[in-house]
């Protein structure tokens, strides 16, 4: 894969896995735009069944500032897909990092199939940064 085209796969990954996602989470900070993070809750409590919301002031809370840090964690990796000469262990470090707490700690709650959508995310990203860095040895 030409860096061109690499660097265009992992700026679409983070605006529609990071940035759009982290808003989407973000907006469960408010009851009347909860739908999308009420959805992927859903999805991670595997099966859907609608049990599970985001309904409690202190779950909107950890909704917005969570999902202001991935959406954030997708403006870090939209910009350093424009400057390929950055350092890949820098941005391998950062999903690495946050694959580890986030699949860990999904688990613990009781969310699994969260771990399952972790690791499509991480390899989404990974692979294409790695044949990056291996483009520019």
């Amino acid at each position: 894969m030409a860096i061109s085209n690499t660097t265009r796969w992992i700026k679409m990954a983070a605006l529609l896995l990071c940035i759009a996602g982290g808003i989407a989470i973000a907006l469960g900070a408010h009851p009347a735009t909860a739908w999308p993070a009420n959805l992927f809750i859903d999805l991670a409590f595997w099966p859907p069944d609608n049990a599970q919301s985001i309904n409690s002031d202190e779950a909107r809370f950890l909704a917005a500032v969570g999902g202001g840090g991935f959406a954030g964690f997708g403006v870090m990796l939209w910009r350093a897909a424009d400057k390929p000469t950055v350092d890949s262990n820098l941005l391998i470090s950062g999903l690495l990092a946050w694959f580890a707490i986030d699949t860990t700690f999904s688990i613990v709650a009781g969310a699994p199939m969260n771990a399952l959508y972790n690791v499509v995310i991480l390899l989404i990203f990974i692979v294409p940064i790695l044949r990056m860095a291996s483009a520019l040895r």
